[in-house]
């Protein structure tokens, strides 16, 4: 069987150009040079040229391709201070109200581990609240123009950790008020002040952001995969003092609920160009399987009775909760099941459940 490869040989010849030392780097680019037409550039390969034409242009390389590179180069900069600065005036408003916010994904990458603001795009706006601001939180981002993909309702912050917002053209935005893995409290442990433009905002420690980057979801597409393996590229290389121990300790329980399992080929087919060696080999041997991950089959499979039913609604807790770094409890399992139901009392949630076992019906 052929084994599928997330990025082409040219596509890695570019992570080399972008990421790599002098002479690996314009070797890289010479050989690529051989093989494509810049101009036929492929989209995935194409999200690498600002940082292809930053890393040559630093080393002092010159050829007929480079005005071009600053072309593209510079366009990407000028989308991207469009987009920062709609970014910050929604951190201001939110500041200004006392809400809380960490900085996530494509700005937060952005600004701790590229050297500038034109070599990687910004698709996604993201920040994380605490639950109990998420409902204000996005009443100010609707007076902004900001409209929501669903209803942010009591049953939706009980169940999910993030809802998308649209609203400008080139980026949407995603307001979580959970990590994956970790307690709300825990994660507000974890960050470190930064400066963004004119204000000073949260952004994850270096572990907690290589954390979430691992166990980060990407949709599938070369564009995608090239984005997030360029994104590992750029913070592995650069920080030289993660405990990798520590952190293989964490994914160790995260990859239970999330899925760096699949994101395992993606990293080996780069592993040459990752400095810690130790951290490719350690990731490899994660194990991917546990009690959460063995209740799939009961959460999609049909049911007909309230017990099943019920039995999935209890497996749909345990991953939440998981999810969530929060350990389980009876009174957090009856308050779910009060919010699945949209029923007004707690009291109501046992009657519930016996009057359907009785009459057999589904739930």
């Amino acid at each position: 069987m052929t084994q599928v490869k997330y990025i082409t040989d040219a596509q890695k010849l570019l992570l080399q150009v972008a990421t790599q030392p002098r002479e690996t780097a314009i070797a890289a680019w010479e050989a690529w040079k051989t093989i494509v037409d810049l101009d036929e550039s492929d989209a995935a390969s194409y999200q690498l040229l600002p940082l292809v034409y930053r890393n040559l242009s630093n080393y002092g390389y010159q050829d007929d391709l480079m005005p071009k590179l600053k072309g593209i180069y510079r366009l990407r900069w000028c989308k991207n201070q469009v987009i920062l600065q709609l970014f910050v005036k929604i951190l201001h408003i939110l500041q200004q109200s006392g809400i809380e916010a960490i900085i996530l994904k494509d700005v937060a990458l952005l600004s701790q581990y590229y050297p500038d603001l034109g070599q990687r795009n910004i698709y996604i706006l993201a920040i994380l609240v605490h639950p109990q601001q998420a409902l204000k939180t996005r009443e100010f981002l609707n007076e902004l123009g900001w409209q929501e993909s669903e209803k942010l309702t009591p049953k939706v912050l009980q169940t999910k950790n993030v809802i998308n917002f649209y609203g400008q053209p080139d980026c949407q935005l995603e307001l979580h008020w959970y990590l994956t893995g970790i307690s709300i409290k825990k994660t507000f442990e974890q960050v470190k002040f930064l400066q963004l433009q004119d204000i000073s905002t949260l952004f994850l420690n270096s572990e907690a952001q290589l954390i979430q980057l691992l166990l980060q979801k990407t949709s599938g597409d070369q564009v995608s995969h090239i984005l997030w393996i360029n994104d590992i590229l750029m913070v592995l290389n650069q920080e030289n003092n993660f405990d990798f121990e520590r952190i293989i300790l964490l994914l160790s329980k995260y990859a239970l609920i999330g899925n760096l399992p699949e994101k395992i080929p993606m990293l080996a087919e780069v592993a040459d160009l990752i400095k810690p060696q130790i951290f490719v080999e350690s990731i490899k041997k994660i194990n991917s399987y546990n009690k959460i991950d063995l209740c799939e089959p009961d959460l999609i499979k049909p049911h007909r009775t309230a017990w099943q039913i019920f039995r999935v609604r209890y497996k749909e807790y345990l991953r939440i909760a998981a999810n969530r770094g929060e350990n389980f409890n009876i009174f957090g399992f009856i308050k779910y099941l009060q919010v699945i139901w949209e029923l007004q009392y707690l009291w109501q949630v046992p009657i519930k459940v016996v009057k359907w076992n009785i009459k057999n019906r589904v739930i």
